[in-house]
Order: structure tokens, then C-alpha cells, then sequence
């Protein structure tokens, strides 16, 4: 009996061409190589890692009380900060604490994030998820270009009740030590007019004021400090 092998040679008809097997893939090349990000030197500071600020922070609220007066609180807070990466982006995010048992959670301990891409510095109120949500940020225009001019616009954003529109102004002051934001927004209801103010200079995040934004309330931050800390090194063995 014939073996296997001699049958199918016998069996191809003559004249056939032998079939032969794809040629293997190429090899793969290097991957594409990811530039990262350079934050503009206006804001570059918000983006380094292994500092900690130190910051004043004053709440100056209404309790709207049978007696009158306000209520305000101090205290310091400390801020580290978290870096985050994307293609062509780079997000921060500046985490607080405060070890005043007299500080209100949602005021004292908060996150301030930032985003810095090509075109200027953005505010989101949280850390994007995915280039998506980069996508999703860097549609509106940015709080600060990335070479800062002073400018100023208005706009409007939709107000409480249907069909109402509330008047907003953003302004951007560029001075020799640092660069301020600003938006004004006059409510239709609410405590009254909302004002956001933010400054950045080569410590970092210098200030930032809100008005009426968290009820009827101005809050206050002040940089008093910054602590280089020590780079963090693997342990051997």
C-alpha cells in the first residue's frame, strides 16, 4: 500500500501549480513616538510634580440668621498634586486637606484640576477619562492662551428657568508677576451676582476667589507657600 505521502503527490493533477503558503507577516516597526506635552511657561508650574502648597483660605458666608451678620472661618490647607498624561495634553490635579476641625469639607477640602493643551490652560471639574473627554474640554475656549493677552469678552449661559439667559462677562489681566481670569455672571435668581477669580504665576495657583457660587458666600485662597519635596526613590534589593 502506498504511503499517505506518495498518494497525494499522486493525486495532484499534472499541470498543477503547487500551492504554497502565504509569505509570514513583515515585522512590526517601532511604535509612533508620543511627544509629550509642554504646559506654556504662563502656567507651567501647575504641572510639576513633588510640590505641596500651602494655602490661606478665608469662608465668608451669610447664614442668613434672624440677628444679622456673617460667619467666618480660616484655616490652612496643604494641596498635593497628581499628574495625569494624554496624547497632546497633560491634565493636574491639586488635591486639599485641611486639619482645621472647624473647616467645611465641601470649601476647605476640595480639588482644583487643571488641563493644559495646545491652545491654553483649561479649568475642568474633573480629571478627563480618556481622550474623548480631552476632546470634550478643549472644544470651549480656554481660560488662559498660551501666550496670555489681555482680553475681554461677554457671553451668555442658560439661567434657572426655561428660556432665561444670564449676561457673563471673562476678562484676562496679564501683569509682571502674574495672570489673572475672571468671570462675572449676573443671576437671575440665586444670592447674587457669581464671580470667579483666578490667578496663576510661576509658584503655581497664586489666588482663587468665588462669590455666591456655593451659596451665599465669598471664599478666599491665598498661596502663602510652596515645599519642594524630596524625589521619591525605589527601594534596592
Amino acid at each position: 500500500m502506498p504511503s499517505p505521502l506518495v498518494l497525494q503527490e499522486s493525486s495532484r493533477e499534472e499541470g498543477s501549480e503547487e500551492v504554497r503558503p502565504p509569505p509570514p507577516p513583515p515585522e512590526p516597526g517601532p511604535p509612533a513616538e508620543v511627544t509629550a506635552h509642554e504646559p506654556a511657561p504662563a502656567y507651567a508650574t501647575l504641572f510639576q510634580p513633588r510640590r505641596q502648597y500651602h494655602y490661606a483660605v478665608v469662608d465668608d458666608v451669610d447664614p442668613h440668621a434672624p440677628e444679622g451678620g456673617r460667619t467666618v472661618t480660616r484655616a490652612s490647607v496643604t494641596c498635593g498634586v497628581e499628574l495625569q498624561s494624554y496624547y497632546g495634553a497633560l491634565g493636574s490635579e491639586l488635591s486639599c486637606r485641611s486639619g482645621s476641625p472647624d473647616a467645611v469639607v465641601d470649601i476647605f477640602e476640595r480639588s482644583f484640576v487643571f488641563l493644559s493643551a495646545p491652545g491654553g490652560l483649561w479649568m475642568p471639574a474633573s480629571l478627563p477619562v480618556d481622550q474623548d473627554d480631552v476632546g470634550d474640554v478643549i472644544i470651549e475656549p480656554p481660560l488662559v492662551a498660551e501666550r496670555p493677552l489681555t482680553t475681554a469678552r461677554s457671553f451668555e449661559r442658560p439661567g434657572s428657568g426655561d428660556g432665561e439667559a444670564e449676561p457673563c462677562t471673562r476678562r484676562v489681566s496679564v501683569g509682571a508677576r502674574s495672570t489673572c481670569f475672571e468671570e462675572r455672571c449676573r443671576v437671575t435668581t440665586g444670592y447674587g451676582d457669581t464671580r470667579v477669580h483666578l490667578c496663576v504665576s510661576a509658584r503655581g495657583m497664586e489666588s482663587f476667589t468665588t462669590e455666591n457660587v456655593a451659596g451665599p458666600r465669598t471664599v478666599k485662597w491665598r498661596l502663602q507657600r510652596v515645599e519642594e519635596l524630596p524625589e521619591e526613590h525605589g527601594c534596592a534589593g
